[in-house]
């Protein structure tokens, strides 16, 4: 048998069907389609792709010769990220085929989609950036050794680039290569105007895909390794950014894109996302309009990744963009000393861009100056966010306070049988009393079970409570433990309450005391007090006041008024040393922080000493 040319020279493959066991479809493309097919000689699943079309007529004759040039290309191409090519021939129903290692995984492009979702989610990325980048290296290396053998892919994009499961990488679909210093036709005319769908690498039309293909393939201009190189970087850059390099949605923009040139440096395109800055050089050559700007080979871009992934860091580069947003910064500090309208906007903008430059240069002295000012600086206006932090911390303070009085409307309903012991002169109004204690007491047990206490509800509160206490005046008049009892309640809210509620808290009190003062003197009610001699008699109102039981009661009263600010106190105090606490851990991680950064000592390897101590062991 001479030379094999084309499918027309391959002899009839008459065991095709004793061999091949056709299982499912896998995909489709412009003129061929790829099935899963079980090899019954070997016992493995193949993949086999086939032209959709027999070549028997002069337009089928140039798909089936492509076809052929892909099978011998690929299968010459022995590289662990290209797939192996097992057979070549033609189907009995005369349409060309070839088989090929059957791959499991998922293309580039859905990868990045997961990760692009993952992001917006703040779920976990199953692709880490380190995991994609060391993919990327090795399709740098697989596309340089088939430029090695003479031969440009043109057709570089993610769907085309497939991980496995178990840490492949695949280089795919080499049907519109080109083997350099041998004439292609159909790729010397210029870009028409008629655009297939994007993704689409028809004959007749152009060699690759826009968004992704070279400036040169655009506009008919020579193709070479530099070319592939090219859509190496806008491969590169939607790793880093998860965003594509030119719209790709609309291919007319995509070319007028890719034509123009766009900035590519991913800390011009997509600061939010702190992109390495060593990769804005990396991007801005893989890309360059002009061929002779770009990486010289595709070997060249993948060891500039691998500097990066091994730990090398370009540290001018770095302090060149932490210098560009220290001055940023310090423009923002500027304005808010000079107090500017939109405080809260500026001391975010001036925080992020001190997180940026220390993160970028941890010894850059004027960003450390910039934090210890920021720190320290007292707003004008607290921001939102610390309002909103700090009216749930209220919040939650009522929750607890609600516990409190609670628990102390406990004891005061325990109070109450003990009254028995004096008893009544007045059983309707020591009823009423009676159960304005038990009511509160059930008002409070609802309360108590809510997650928090909004302001409308602790002015309820307030109010509930301050006519309980009033009705305390039956007992021995308006200035005869009522005072103390309301002196007690109006502390505690005032502990638990706004600024701009204390006022209504001390009015509150004082009505508690003084309204029932105010009926007696009007006559509303039985005057308390009466004057003898030069004595004042307690008249008795609710309770007959027996000389036992009265002062009993009284005693039992006064401990408790004597225990209550003594507990609120101490609840007070706990929490002033809670709040003393995380003030100082605050100081001392901001003094060690500010120390570490002046010194520039900040970073993996670094060592670690504190103030009495002895060096600690790396990695401590």
């Amino acid at each position: 048998m001479g030379p094999i040319q084309s499918f027309a020279d391959l002899p009839a493959n008459d065991a095709f069907h004793d061999r091949y066991a056709q299982r499912s479809l896998l995909g489709s493309g412009g003129a061929g389609e790829v099935h899963l097919y079980a090899d019954d000689w070997i016992g493995r699943e193949v993949a086999l792709k086939v032209l959709r079309e027999a070549p028997d007529d002069d337009g089928a004759r140039p798909l089936a010769q492509r076809f052929f040039r892909e099978a011998r290309l690929q299968g010459q191409l022995e590289h662990p990220a290209v797939v192996p090519v097992y057979d070549l021939g033609v189907a009995p129903n005369g349409c060309p085929f070839f088989t090929m290692k059957r791959v499991r995984g998922l293309t580039l492009t859905d990868v990045l989609e997961q990760t692009r979702r993952a992001i917006d989610s703040g779920a976990p990325r199953q692709y880490g950036q380190r995991r994609l980048l060391e993919a990327f290296v090795r399709v740098c290396l697989a596309v340089d050794f088939a430029h090695a053998r003479g031969v440009v892919h043109r057709d570089l994009k993610p769907s085309n680039i497939m991980l496995g499961d178990f840490g492949e990488v695949y280089l795919l679909d080499w049907g519109v290569a080109k083997v350099m210093d041998i004439a292609d036709p159909s790729a010397t005319e210029p870009l028409g105007t008629s655009l297939p769908r994007i993704g689409a690498t028809d004959v007749g039309s152009w060699m690759g895909t826009p968004g992704y293909m070279a400036p040169e393939q655009i506009n008919a201009g020579k193709v070479g390794p530099r070319t592939d190189v090219y859509a190496l970087g806008t491969i590169l850059f939607e790793v880093l950014t998860t965003r594509t390099l030119h719209p790709i949605q609309s291919p007319v923009q995509a070319i007028s894109s890719t034509r123009q040139g766009v900035e590519a440096r991913p800390s011009m395109r997509t600061p939010e996302l702190h992109v390495p800055p060593e990769f804005d050089a990396v991007l801005a050559r893989a890309t360059a309009v002009d061929p002779d700007e770009r990486y010289p080979s595709a070997r060249a871009l993948a060891e500039a990744v691998e500097h990066y992934l091994d730990g090398h860091r370009d540290l001018e580069l770095r302090r060149e963009i932490a210098a560009g947003y220290a001055a940023r910064a310090a423009q923002a500090v500027a304005e808010l000393a000079e107090g500017a309208a939109d405080e809260a906007a500026l001391q975010r903008t001036a925080l992020r861009n001190v997180g940026r430059t220390l993160a970028l240069d941890p010894s850059h002295p004027e960003a450390t100056k910039l934090l210890e000012q920021l720190m320290l600086r007292e707003p004008r206006d607290e921001p939102e966010e610390v309002q909103r932090a700090a009216g749930e911390t209220q919040r939650q303070l009522r929750k607890k306070a609600t516990d409190f009085l609670f628990w102390r409307s406990v004891l005061w309903a325990v109070c109450v049988p003990l009254t028995l012991w004096a008893g009544y002169t007045r059983p309707l109004i020591a009823g009423a009393a009676a159960a304005g204690i038990v009511a509160t007491l059930a008002l409070l047990a609802v309360l108590r079970r809510r997650e928090s206490i909004s302001d409308r509800v602790g002015l309820l509160l307030l109010c509930v409570t301050t006519v309980l206490f009033a009705g305390f005046s039956v007992l021995f008049g308006p200035f005869i433990v009522v005072p103390s009892v309301v002196a007690t309640n109006s502390i505690f809210f005032v502990l638990h309450s706004r600024p701009g509620q204390r006022l209504y808290i001390i009015l509150a009190g004082v009505l508690a005391v003084m309204v029932p003062f105010l009926a007696e003197l009007l006559q509303l009610v039985p005057p308390s007090y009466t004057f003898e001699a030069g004595r004042m008699v307690v008249e008795p109102r609710v309770m007959a006041l027996e000389p036992i039981s009265t002062m009993g009661i009284l005693a039992l009263l006064h401990i408790m008024l004597a225990i209550a600010p003594t507990v609120i106190a101490v609840r007070v105090r706990d929490e002033l040393l809670a709040a003393e606490r995380k003030l100082s851990l605050t100081g001392w991680r901001l003094g060690h922080l500010a120390t570490d950064l002046s010194e520039g000592i900040v970073g993996p390897h670094s060592r670690r000493y504190s103030v009495g101590a002895s060096p600690s062991k790396p990695g401590e």
